[in-house]
């Protein structure tokens, strides 16, 4: 055997090999990027609507059914309970605006008619993140 056979038959990788290798290593790299970008969004878009519904609680109020397809702001709403003296409070507070939807309520009716009954209504807040909420009311005992 000569040198130059020996170094023929020595194995190693092919053009091809490498080729596909890199292939399938960028297929791997690109979906874990996509993955990653997809994460990414999934956080921001909880974190908002986390937002938008700690925003919801100021529209929670009974008196809320009386506003039934109007846009209010969370300052109109809450300014009978609060006395806000801070500015920027306000100005926050102003910018927090939703539709107020109330359907008429639904009586729950107790099984035997002499014990409890129930009220419940249901609230739509309309924005960019809307949302449903249930209100429930005892009427007598």
């Amino acid at each position: 055997m000569t040198l130059s056979t020996a170094k023929q038959q020595r194995p190693a990788f092919t053009l091809i090999e490498v080729i596909i290798s890199v292939v399938i290593i960028s297929v791997v790299i690109l979906s874990l990027m996509e993955i990653s970008s997809r994460s990414k969004e999934n956080a921001v878009y909880l974190s908002q609507r986390n937002r938008a519904s700690f925003a919801d609680s100021f529209y929670l109020l009974d008196e809320s059914s009386k506003y039934h397809k109007k846009e209010k702001n969370a300052y109109e709403l809450l300014q009978p309970y609060f006395h806000l003296t801070d500015d920027k409070s306000r100005e926050i507070l102003k910018t927090i605006s939703r539709e107020i939807i109330v359907p008429e309520p639904i009586d729950i009716p107790s099984p035997d008619d002499t014990t409890v009954k129930a009220e419940a209504r249901k609230v739509i807040l309309k924005d960019q993140y809307s949302s449903s909420y249930f209100q429930f009311k005892l009427n007598a005992f």
